[in-house]
């Protein structure tokens, strides 16, 4: 079984939020970072996922 870091768990976790309908600014609140670009690390979502959203 492979490692787990606390990183992997934000990363998850931003990005179902983000294909569940969330905006970014929210994720960037629930995660509490104060800069939107600091959201869109954890949060990388591609195009291809968005198409239906």
């Amino acid at each position: 079984m492979g490692r787990y870091y606390p990183h992997y768990l934000r990363h998850s976790i931003a990005t179902h939020l983000l294909q569940s309908g969330m905006s970014l600014e929210y994720v960037r609140d629930f995660l509490g970072h104060r800069h939107l670009e600091a959201t869109q690390v954890y949060a990388k979502v591609g195009a291809h996922q968005l198409v239906g959203l």
